[in-house]
């Protein structure tokens, strides 16, 4: 997107609104699944603590510690991009149901963090 109204378009096509639709989706998973079987971590660790996460998902999934050489190393990063403030402003509203239900299902903590 290029334009404040293109970014507008992007950010109200239905797939990228349902992406991020955790009111919705984590009831689900937590009624599917067994609460020792999932793990929830913010979106931001996988940048600030990679190894955190890894170990996680090793205690989740029954595995021994690995040995991750480049873990801080992006391999796919985006290029950094300029989001206009109106759009921010925008999402922030629209995506204000969702942060709620961050905050009160895992905490302000976590919500900040994802």
């Amino acid at each position: 997107p290029v334009s404040v109204d293109d970014w507008l378009v992007f950010a109200n096509e239905s797939v990228v609104q349902e992406r991020g639709n955790y009111a919705q989706y984590v009831p689900q998973w937590d009624k599917l699944v067994p609460s020792e079987k999932i793990l929830y971590l913010p979106f931001s660790m996988i940048k600030t603590n990679p190894l955190a996460v890894l170990r996680s998902v090793e205690i989740l999934v029954g595995l021994q510690t690995g040995n991750y050489r480049h873990i801080h190393q992006p391999i796919h990063a985006s290029p950094d991009t300029d989001v206009p403030t109106a759009l921010r402003e925008y999402l922030g509203k629209l995506l204000e149901p969702q942060t709620r239900f961050l905050v009160q299902r895992f905490g302000t903590e976590f919500a900040r963090q994802t």
